[in-house]
């Protein structure tokens, strides 16, 4: 092998660590900045897609509109930065878990709504996709926990 072959291999064997340790770090971040920004962006639209699933009272569904984008806010900057990562990952495990499960269930009541992920520019209706979106952030935010707990150990 020549020296050009040793070179990338090498840079492949640096990579390989940022991308595991750090890559769904940034994945999660990203995920839940874009969702925060789209939510905040358009708080009416983000409120009619929380009513449209027909799980939550009014109050609830205002303080859900109100609080859900910042909480997301908050654990997107943490995960990022690496800040208190092992809680912030847990509490993205938590409301990627309550979406998977908003849209488990009004996809079992026929629902057609918008899941309401993106905004009312890219959220497209509620079905296989946005379900498979939820489970990625879910299972990111394992990754994310477990990386994090293994760091400790």
């Amino acid at each position: 092998m020549g020296s050009g072959g040793v070179v990338a291999m090498s840079h492949r064997k640096a990579l390989e660590p940022w991308v595991w340790d750090r890559g769904p770090r940034l994945a999660l971040g990203l995920l839940l900045l874009v969702s925060a920004y789209s939510h905040l962006k358009n708080s009416y639209f983000f409120l009619g897609s929380i009513y449209d699933y027909r799980l939550v009272s009014e109050t609830v569904g205002i303080a859900l509109a109100g609080y859900l984008p910042i909480l997301q806010v908050v654990i997107g900057v943490c995960v990022l930065v690496g800040v208190l990562v092992p809680a912030a990952a847990v509490l993205a495990g938590l409301l990627f878990a309550l979406f998977v499960t908003a849209q488990s269930l009004a996809l079992l009541a026929h629902r057609e709504i918008s899941c309401g992920c993106f905004g009312v520019d890219s959220s497209g209706l509620l079905g296989p996709q946005s379900l498979l979106l939820a489970l990625t952030g879910f299972i990111l935010a394992l990754l994310a926990l477990l990386r994090a707990h293994s760091e400790k150990t």
